[in-house]
């Protein structure tokens, strides 16, 4: 669990960034590119979490540790019910996996914030 705090707080770093005007249209309207000053690699710099858009960096780490949350409470009772095992083995190998490979060949911000709050609700069988 402490991984997973550390990477979502290094994975949202926000590197610092220039906002240029392009003009290259045939209409010649001027649109605005980004370009960041840093080479790193973060959630911010694959989807331009920038400005009125960087509220879905909290956000992303906010859903995932509430779906840890609702892990906890689904999965205990129901372990305590069935038996570890099963419910482990079911949330871990199935359910958990299933979900990583769905989420790394996926390439939109909204859909892999879905499924990474699904794939906490599986982590919260430990």
């Amino acid at each position: 669990m402490a991984c997973q705090s550390m990477l979502i707080i290094l994975v949202g770093a926000v590197p610092e960034y220039h906002i240029e005007p392009v003009t290259g249209s045939p209409d010649d309207d001027i649109t605005q590119s980004v370009k960041f000053t840093e080479d790193v690699s973060s959630i911010v710099t694959e989807w331009y979490l920038i400005k009125h858009q960087a509220y879905k960096v909290n956000l992303a780490g906010s859903l995932f540790f509430a779906g840890v949350l609702i892990g906890n409470v689904l999965f205990g009772p129901l372990s305590d019910k069935i038996g570890r095992k099963p419910v482990f083995l079911t949330g871990r190998m199935e359910l958990n996996w299933f979900l990583f490979f769905v989420i790394i060949y996926n390439i939109q911000f909204h859909i892999i914030t879905v499924l990474a709050r699904h794939q906490a609700l599986c982590l919260g069988l430990y």
